[in-house]
């Protein structure tokens, strides 16, 4: 699949936003989200972006302001403009001189499954910046993997539908 044919969503400068939003694509945000943001894929974070709340991704991007739980799958790049305060899952990190973090790190191949308990009380409808910081919170993996099987799947689905269109298209050219 080419990135030609990936989706992508932009939420402008002037965009604000209170709620969830859930996407099985790409996500740039340029203004503000208050509230849960998940993306199957990419999420990039502008210099003029800014969100408060949980995250939940493939690979983010920030350059912009967060103050939030975020779980990046695939792994973080922080830029040099980027604010993070909240807690942090991620497999793979990369921080720029000049950004900066304030919160708990748990980085590397158990990030995932760290991250259970606190996806469960989200999932449950609990507030996640309440608990964000507890130390006192035990993990379990079994919600963390269903959730992000479920976000592969939607994935993996997406990609396969895609594929057959260019095949079909390949096809009816040749």
């Amino acid at each position: 699949m080419s990135n030609a044919s990936k989706s992508q969503t932009v939420i402008g400068p002037d965009c604000v936003i209170d709620g969830q939003i859930e996407l099985d694509s790409d996500l740039v945000i340029q203004g503000r989200i208050n509230g849960m943001v998940r993306v199957a894929g990419v999420l990039d974070i502008a210099a003029s972006g800014e969100v408060t709340g949980t995250i939940v991704a493939g690979t983010v991007r920030l350059a912009g302001k967060v103050t939030a739980t975020l779980i990046a799958e695939q792994g973080l790049t922080l830029v040099e403009s980027a604010a993070l305060s909240g807690r942090l899952f991620t497999t793979r990190l990369s921080i720029t001189d000049g950004a900066m973090f304030d919160g708990d790190i748990n980085v590397g191949p158990q990030a995932m499954a760290a991250a259970q308990e606190l996806l469960e009380r989200i999932e449950g409808g609990e507030d996640p910046m309440e608990r964000a910081l507890d130390p006192d919170v035990t993990m379990d993996s079994s919600v963390i993997g269903r959730i992000l099987d479920q976000r592969r799947a939607k994935t993996l689905s997406t990609a396969s539908v895609l594929d057959q269109a260019v095949t079909k298209s390949e096809n009816k050219a040749g």
